[in-house]
C-alpha cells in the first residue's frame, strides 16, 4: 500500500493498470523518466522523438490529490468546469492513501488540454489538485 501511494504521488504508472501497449511514453508520463534522449539508435526512437518535437498529446497520465481520504475506484470520472454541467475529461486508473497526508492520491488519464494544469479538476464532486501543485506542508 505504501509503495502504491509513493508511485502514484510520483506520477509513476504501472504497466497493465495505468497504461498499456497502446500508449506512447509521453501519454504514460514516462518521457522524461524512461526514455534516453542521449542514446544512439534504438527501436521506436523516431516515433518517440517526433512525438516530443510535436509536443501535442491527446491524453496524459497525471497524479491528483483529493481533499479527503476516500479512495476513488478505477474508472471513476475526472471532470472539469466550475460553471454549469461539468465536462468528463478523464478517468482514474489507480489510487492509494498517502500515509504522510492521510489523503487519497490517484493516477488518472486526462485528455488535452486539461492535463496542462490550467483548469481545476474534480473527482466525484471533490476538488482534485495536481500533486506537484500542492502547497508545502
Amino acid at each position: 500500500a505504501e509503495w502504491d501511494a509513493f508511485r502514484i504521488a510520483q506520477e509513476l504508472g504501472r504497466f497493465g493498470i495505468d497504461y498499456g501497449e497502446q500508449d506512447n511514453p509521453h501519454e504514460a508520463a514516462l518521457d522524461r523518466r524512461a526514455v534516453s534522449w542521449n542514446k544512439g539508435c534504438y527501436l521506436g526512437q523516431e516515433v518517440v522523438c517526433m512525438q516530443d518535437m510535436r509536443g501535442k498529446l491527446k491524453r496524459r497520465l497525471v497524479a491528483l490529490q483529493l481533499d479527503s481520504a476516500e479512495l476513488p475506484p478505477a474508472g471513476a470520472e475526472v471532470t472539469a468546469g466550475t460553471r454549469g454541467e461539468p465536462e468528463a475529461v478523464g478517468e482514474v486508473t489507480s489510487s492509494a492513501l498517502n500515509p504522510l497526508t492521510g489523503k487519497a492520491v490517484a493516477l488518472a488519464r486526462v485528455k488535452s488540454p486539461y492535463f496542462e494544469r490550467q483548469q481545476p479538476l474534480s473527482l466525484g464532486g471533490k476538488n482534485a489538485v495536481f500533486v506537484e501543485q500542492m502547497p508545502a506542508e
